[in-house]
């Protein structure tokens, strides 16, 4: 599951630079469908929902830290590829992350 949200995620931004913006709004509701969210900002990033969070929820910050290294770590034990998006993930879904966090 995290390989595909993975690579729909970087179809996604490959999509968003070369400027198909069709085949983007279906690989974004693809993205959507298959993360589980309403939500299809590809261009999450750790540091990102940081900023959001000090600014809008810090009350957020520490679940998200915690599930974020938790899943991290527990990803590198197992040698799954991708640990950080893997971790960002699961992070994003503990903190039940909307972009107007």
């Amino acid at each position: 599951m995290y390989k595909i949200l993975s690579e729909l995620r970087n179809i996604c931004k490959d999509l968003k630079i070369f400027g198909d913006k069709k085949l983007l709004d279906k690989a974004l509701c693809a993205y959507a469908a298959v993360s589980n969210s309403d939500h299809s900002n590809v261009d999450l990033s750790y540091t990102y929902i940081m900023r959001k969070l000090r600014k809008d929820s810090p009350e957020k910050i520490n679940k998200f830290q915690t599930s974020f290294k938790k899943t991290f770590d527990q990803a590198l034990d197992e040698g799954l590829e991708n640990p950080v998006e893997i971790a960002l993930m699961t992070a994003v879904k503990a903190i039940n992350w909307k972009e107007d966090a």
